[in-house]
């Protein structure tokens, strides 16, 4: 139910002295989980692809196209064997879809195992907030990220630093995309009344994942957690209202509680105001700038999968290891590293 990090770097490049995190080559402990899945049920992977195949499925054409796209990057990629390894991760994900389809798990597992997942992530990020402090474990795989090292993801007010609440994820936004994911699951737990005689239980749960979204200063995380409830709140059936009511209220009751105990932070994040914030502003404007002077020259074959960041520091040398990040935008991403098949072959696996 915990969502490790825990990994084993094969390789570990150095940039002038810093780790680069999106150059390294890792197995974490899910591949092998994950391997042992694809052993179990190897027959019944066989049959739902050659189902897929008979029935010429779109979806599996698209996806198809976009592995065989990402597999040839590497060709001219700067990094022929990081495109490799991402065409890896990619075809992974293929495979991790299929075999859900195949070994169809109950939604009230998934969603118990979410639950609980969020809970202890949700627990780890309020004592990180709390403390304003993190460890490192190796077993966890959880990096330690001082708050005033130059990379650690903080908001600055007039009051000071704040660290940015991570848990066992690697960035803040990565664990508020987590736990808007898991209040969600817990929600639809505590309408479908799984929880029987402990309902409370659940409403418990939502509050303590709720506290460590808003300390996560996730943005997107917010805005995603407000809509699925707006969503929710119209779709419902008649019997299950009163229940989403109920839930929606501890939710709203619990965020503008907590951020008002910690409104600095929250308002600064907010408004965009200060100067990390508005520096954040601009890296990322920049960082869309960049990629567009990036796919003026190659937007027909990409710079290679998983290259983007090579490509910039080729662009703009001299900065240390932190500043060269992908943009911030995940069809420029894909754009910019696949090329026009590679996006094409993205924008129609999503319309499928």
């Amino acid at each position: 139910a915990l969502p490790w990090q825990t990994r084993w770097i094969a390789y570990d490049p150095r940039f002038h002295g810093d780790i680069w995190e999106y150059h390294r080559v890792s197995l974490y402990g899910w591949d092998i989980l994950f391997a042992v899945l694809v052993v179990l049920y190897w027959k019944e992977l066989k049959q739902g692809f050659e189902k897929l195949v008979s029935s010429q499925s779109p979806a599996l054409v698209a996806f198809m196209v976009l592995v065989t796209a990402a597999f040839f990057t590497g060709s001219w990629a700067r990094d022929s064997s990081l495109a490799l390894y991402w065409t890896s991760r990619l075809l992974e994900v293929g495979t991790l879809v299929l075999l859900v389809q195949v070994a169809k798990p109950k939604f009230t597992a998934v969603c118990w195992a979410l639950a609980f997942a969020g809970m202890l992530q949700a627990v780890w990020a309020l004592a990180q907030f709390g403390t304003q402090a993190t460890f490192a474990n190796k077993w966890l795989g959880a990096a330690g990220h001082p708050l005033t090292l130059g990379g650690t993801s903080v908001v600055l007010t007039q009051t000071g630093r704040w660290l940015r609440a991570y848990a066992g994820q690697v960035h803040p936004n990565v664990l508020g995309a987590l736990l808007a994911i898991t209040i969600v699951a817990t929600l639809y737990l505590f309408v479908a009344r799984a929880w029987k005689n402990h309902s409370w239980l659940a409403l418990v749960l939502i509050a303590v994942q709720t506290m460590a979204l808003v300390v996560t200063f996730s943005r997107t995380a917010w805005l995603a957690v407000v809509l699925s409830l707006v969503v929710w709140w119209f779709v419902a059936q008649a019997e299950q209202r009163t229940l989403v009511r109920v839930a929606t209220l501890v939710v709203v009751v619990t965020s503008v509680a907590t951020m008002f105990l910690v409104r600095d932070p929250v308002l600064a994040r907010v408004t965009a105001q200060g100067r990390l914030e508005t520096q954040s502003v601009e890296e990322r404007v920049a960082a869309t700038r960049e990629s567009g002077g990036i796919l003026r020259h190659t937007w027909l074959q990409g710079v290679g999968m998983g290259n983007y960041t090579l490509e910039v520091e080729s662009r703009e040398p001299g900065h240390r290891s932190f500043y060269y990040q992908p943009v911030h935008n995940l069809f420029l991403l894909v754009f910019s590293e696949l090329g026009v098949v590679g996006i094409l072959a993205f924008l129609a696996l999503l319309g499928f």
